[in-house]
């Protein structure tokens, strides 16, 4: 199965069923029985290529009758499966997303507690905040439930999946339209520049690069809010809010994600919630995203792709890739994590930690172990979210362009 990644910038549009390559089209059909005549004809082939019925066999008698459409441009197809892919992968994976988020803050949490405690001592009743060193994956699991339920594991799941649908539309949409533009360039003097920083790279490879990195330098401006609310959202928890009852049983800060909004726009306005941690993001997104497509777009045209099938490949490959573009940057994005999850307007010094302040700090309490907090569900989370993203867009992105499901 050849991706639509790798591949967005040809004219010719070809899908791939086992060994057949089918090419959809109904331009040249300009009147209703032509219509009709040319809809059998694909449904016919297609069925046989499935196992389906034979030439003489009506099409619509059969179970497996793939659905044929008039196409749409790429451009627009790589907008909508993008965003219909990122909010089912993110949908899927969130749990294990909360569990990495939780891992990550409640060092900090911890911190607070002990030093809230030593001050008031009605707080000995309060509930406790394990040490995360003490927590596997399983006793973290076990952790959240006891604390807050399965209502634990979805903070802020109605704003992230919104948010990836964004954002992965947004990803999806620049990686396809820059790999169109490099492709289609006849500009000879774009390619001798380009040439001169390939590195040695094939052309193919190098176009995957480029397009990759450009579109994790444009998602980051929309990563940075929303990830700011959704890891506000997951370390917000019952008896961890520093309410003023002195039980320690203190409500959630945030009633849902538009109330952490109102709460960031209260303390640093809009300028802040842009901003805040934009640094860390663009240098966690631009590598994580070109290991991402570049290795998927690799691993897709390989024979191992095309000897498990069209269905199947997408899932291991976007599994595969998710998890390779997370462990290079995962340091970043405990840094990250760490840096957004506070409101900055206060007079608190724990809510202005820049990036450097933050990573200094965790270096001289963890050393390097520290950065790589809840990296076991972020892997088990990475691979579940993008198999399922890249299954869900390709099957989405081959039905809006060629027609077929």
């Amino acid at each position: 199965m050849q991706s639509s990644l790798a591949f967005a910038g040809r004219k010719n549009h070809h899908y791939l069923l086992g060994s057949s390559s089918i090419t959809t089209s109904f331009s040249s059909i300009s009147s209703n029985k032509e219509k009709a005549n040319g809809f059998n004809h694909q449904c016919n082939v297609l069925t046989r290529i499935r196992g389906g019925a034979g030439e003489g066999t009506s099409p619509v008698s059969s179970s497996r009758l793939l659905m044929i459409i008039p196409s749409i441009d790429p451009k627009v197809a790589n907008f909508i499966a993008g965003s219909i892919a990122g909010a089912v992968g993110v949908g899927v994976a969130f749990p294990f997303d909360t569990l990495k988020t939780k891992s990550q803050v409640l060092g900090d949490q911890m911190k607070k507690k002990k030093a809230s405690s030593s001050t008031s001592s009605s707080d000995s009743s309060s509930t406790e905040i394990m040490d995360p060193s003490q927590l596997n994956m399983l006793r973290l699991f076990a952790y959240i439930y006891q604390q807050e339920g399965l209502s634990g594991f979805y903070g802020g799941v109605k704003g992230m999946m919104i948010g990836q649908a964004i954002i992965k539309s947004v990803a999806f949409a620049a990686n396809g339209n820059a790999l169109m533009f490099l492709n289609s360039s006849g500009s000879t003097r774009l390619d001798d520049i380009l040439k001169t920083f390939s590195f040695g790279m094939s052309q193919e490879v190098y176009y995957l690069v480029l397009a990759a990195c450009f579109a994790g330098f444009v998602t980051s401006f929309l990563v940075t809010p929303i990830e700011r609310v959704k890891l506000m959202m997951q370390a917000d928890s019952k008896g961890n809010s520093g309410g003023d009852s002195g039980d320690g049983e203190g409500e959630k800060l945030y009633k849902n994600e538009l109330d952490c909004i109102k709460a960031i726009l209260r303390s640093e306005g809009w300028v802040g919630f842009m901003k805040r941690g934009l640094a860390p993001t663009i240098i966690r997104e631009v590598p994580s995203y070109m290991i991402y497509f570049v290795i998927y777009g690799i691993l897709i045209k390989s024979q191992f792709a095309n000897y498990i099938g069209p269905h199947v490949a997408p899932l291991i490959m976007g599994a595969i890739a998710g998890c390779a573009c997370w462990i290079p940057v995962y340091p970043v994005d405990v840094v990250k994590t760490l840096v957004q999850n506070t409101e900055g307007g206060s007079d608190d010094g724990e809510a202005k930690r820049s990036s450097i302040e933050v990573t200094k700090q965790l270096y001289a309490e963890g050393g390097m172990m520290a950065f790589f907090d809840g990296l076991t569900p972020k892997m088990i989370r990475a691979a579940i979210n993008h198999s399922v993203t890249f299954y869900v867009f390709e099957l989405v992105n081959t039905f809006l362009v060629k027609g077929v499901v």
